[in-house]
């Protein structure tokens, strides 16, 4: 019904001065329904060293980073960039980023590993 790419990431700051990783998925929706929004369709997650990373919620305004569009609904046919940020535990070891659909009756998703030396 919907389809997501893991694209890119960057790293940036917290309003803390904490290290951040912000994942930028592109998400489509291809359902015929209503509009749908990528945090109801999709459960994202990001790893490091194996273990899960939180969700960064405040970050630094040079961060230039818009959390808005993850509720935002699209229609069918309709494709959105999503940044979702994850506070990282250190600046040296890659991340994977994983994302499957939220309600599924199969466990099959995508992971992507970056390198963010």
């Amino acid at each position: 019904d919907y389809t997501v790419v893991i694209d890119s990431c960057r790293l940036d700051k917290d309003f803390e001065d904490k290290p951040v990783v912000i994942v930028k998925y592109i998400f489509t929706n291809n359902k015929n329904d209503d509009a749908t929004a990528f945090y109801v369709a999709f459960e994202d997650k990001v790893y490091q060293d194996g273990v899960g990373l939180n969700n960064a919620y405040i970050l630094k305004d040079s961060a230039n980073y818009d959390s808005e569009n993850q509720t935002k609904a699209i229609k069918k046919g309709a494709s959105l960039e999503v940044e979702v940020a994850y506070e990282l535990n250190d600046t040296e070891t890659d991340i994977e980023g994983e994302v499957k659909e939220f309600i599924s009756l199969n466990d099959k998703g995508i992971s992507k590993t970056f390198s963010i030396k």
